[in-house]
């Protein structure tokens, strides 16, 4: 998110949080005068009235925030706020806020237990807010104002005319509203932003299905107004071609995102909603596929009970991931042929890596460190504790980064024979590529001096890893493009069949990924698996086209960087703060995913549910 849109986005939810943290009906008209028919004469039917379009919104409609129950709202919040943030209690108190915004003659006239909409428009942001006028205060708005009838607007004077002067929204007006309100208050930092969002907020957003504690609304427009820098962003780290076939055509078919807060009982959920005009774009068909939901498989309750993160997704259907592929594979060919290699080995590496890879289908996947996080946890503290620059230090810093070594696991509903035989011919045309790769040729090193070169080859299978004897065993060497830059590394791939699907593997660390491979493989136990976690067992009722579970604890981990001694530093004051938590950062989040591709209504939804006590550690890590 640019600095700008960044705070558009704080300004809006500033005035929402700080809200948070209907004149009466139209008489009924008489009846017209009868006319004198003759007894054979039928009076004909009125024309039904003409239905008015509701209100378009302002076409630099920045951003929009929703919140249901202000006073509600600032009730939960206070709910999971951290005991240290005490203080700012008195700051959530929704009356007194609405008064500092509105004055005080206009803040006793609104119902904070209605939902109220604050918007951003313009590049410039100006900001306007709707409210709910309480029903008993209808009979009496002129009482010490001054009100303007103009243009279905009923205008409040300005301070110098019977306002008490202390607003901040300097334009107000009261207006019939849809909704459960019949009249809205809409008060706005100028009147040229009231005139064009009053009769958008009060009578066409008023209207629609609002079943979240708060949400916030970011138009399409906003990231199409971002989509040059973007695509400029995603051409330095790739091809500039994948990334306007990326980007652009999707970021064309995005009409809105939804973001929305709700507290249920003892969890806090949060749901993102993409909104699309089509489905054209490869992103777009990948994102909401026309793939049924389904439970999580038998596979997703075999992976590791000590991984850090776990997840399966149904997949896209191949004509649905196809062109991405596509894109992704003459991506990589082209990035070959720079690099020296010959057209013909590029095509020949390329035809076969995605010839395995993005074909589409079910997955499930786990990742994790070597040790766990019990494991990781000691490995910390005895770093900590160990003198600096020491012989200690240096053993416990060895073995720290031996506990932190992640690993990969994954299953895929495909024979063994596609990817043993697969893998077997990869490698053989990358040796074949390096062989005929122009003589001294060092093409992506000045384009990529930090990247890595990497050569695969086969390996033995130890029989100490006792996987079973067709299982195939693949050595990755990583190293430097440019010398000297860093050590060669060595990675484990791993393609180990079970019956009719494959099981993938990869670390570093060939012992800890290899266990983990045998305990998913062996159908007589449950032990070390997903199967006894209730966060897992929650999923099998939960039809999705993705879901998985993380704990705070365990994204700190996979996301920390490791490579210097100041590194490590800081993973232990990490560790510090996630070990000071109520849950030590350890409780499960569950996550799940759906769309819908029918034409009119596409769209992908992500709902995350955690405990308040999550909600309050996130709250704290965030130093609120």
């Amino acid at each position: 998110m640019k600095p700008s849109l960044a705070r558009d986005v704080a300004r809006v939810a500033a005035v929402a949080f700080s809200m948070a943290c209907g004149g009466g009906p139209a008489p009924v008209p008489a009846a017209p005068a009868s006319l004198p028919l003759g007894p054979a004469t039928v009076a004909p039917a009125p024309a039904p009235p003409k239905a008015e379009a509701a209100p378009r919104a302002p076409e630099d409609l920045a951003l929009l925030v929703r919140v249901n129950d202000p006073e509600q709202l600032a009730r939960e919040i206070l709910s999971v706020l951290p005991a240290s943030a005490a203080p700012a209690a008195s700051m959530l108190d929704p009356k007194q806020l609405v008064q500092v915004l509105l004055g005080k003659r206009l803040g006793e006239l609104v119902d904070l237990t209605q939902p109220i909409d604050v918007a951003s428009v313009g590049r410039e942001p100006s900001f306007v807010v709707s409210l709910a006028v309480k029903p008993e205060a209808e009979a009496r708005l002129g009482d010490g104002l001054v009100l303007r009838e103009e243009g279905g607007l009923l205008h409040v004077g300005k301070p110098d005319e019977g306002n008490d002067g202390r607003s901040p929204m300097s334009a107000c007006a009261f207006t019939a509203a849809s909704g459960h309100a019949s009249t809205r208050l809409v008060c706005a930092s100028d009147a040229a932003t009231l005139e064009s969002s009053a009769r958008y907020l009060a009578r066409t957003v008023a209207s629609e299905p609002f079943d979240a504690d708060a949400r916030v609304t970011l138009p399409g427009r906003i990231l199409r107004d971002k989509r040059d820098a973007t695509t400029r962003a995603l051409g330095d780290a790739a091809s500039a071609r994948l990334g306007t076939a990326l980007v652009e055509r999707f970021v064309d078919e995005i009409e809105r995102v939804d973001a929305d807060l709700r507290f249920a009982g003892a969890r806090v959920e949060l749901s993102f909603d993409l909104r699309l005009n089509g489905r054209e774009s490869m992103l777009s068909r990948v994102l909401v596929p026309k793939s049924s939901p389904a439970p999580p498989p038998r596979a997703f309750y075999r992976l590791p009970s000590d991984s850090l993160l776990a997840l399966h997704t149904t997949g896209a259907l191949p004509d649905d991931i196809k062109a991405l592929q596509t894109a992704l594979a003459e991506s990589v060919e082209s990035a070959l042929v720079q690099d020296g290699y010959q057209a013909s080995a590029a095509r020949a590496v390329r035809e076969r890596t995605f010839g395995l890879l993005l074909s589409g289908g079910p997955l499930v996947f786990a990742t994790g460190v070597a040790s766990g996080r019990e494991g990781a946890d000691r490995a910390i503290a005895a770093f900590e504790s160990a003198g600096s620059k020491t012989p200690a230090e240096a053993k416990a810093e060895a073995q720290l980064r031996s506990a932190l070594v992640p690993w990969m696991i994954a299953e895929v509903e495909e024979p063994p024979a596609l990817w043993t035989e697969g893998l077997r011919d990869l490698v053989r045309r990358t040796e074949e590529a390096e062989r005929t790769r122009a003589a001294g040729s060092k093409a992506s090193t000045p384009r990529d001096p930090d990247g890595n070169h990497v050569d695969l080859r086969i390996a033995k299978l130890d029989p100490a890893w006792r996987l079973p004897k067709d299982a195939l065993h693949l050595e990755v060497l990583i190293a430097a493009r440019t010398k000297g830059k860093r050590p060669t590394r060595r990675g484990h791939l791993f393609a180990v069949p079970k019956e009719s699907a494959t099981w993938l593997g990869y670390s570093e660390d060939a012992a800890a990924i290899t266990s983990r491979l045998r305990t998913a493989i062996d159908s007589a136990s449950e032990i070390g698996t997903l199967s006894k976690s209730a966060e897992a067992a929650a999923l099998r009722t939960r039809p999705a086209l993705a879901a998985g579970i993380g704990s705070v604890a365990g994204f700190g981990l996979l996301a920390a960087q490791r490579t210097t001694y100041e590194d490590l530093r800081g993973l232990v004051r990490t560790s510090a703060h996630l070990n000071a938590l109520g849950s030590r950062g350890s409780e499960m989040v569950i996550w799940t995913a759906s769309a819908d591709p029918s034409p009119g209504s596409v769209h992908v939804a992500l709902r995350v549910q955690a405990s308040r006590q999550t909600a309050t550690d996130l709250v704290h890590l965030m130093g609120l």
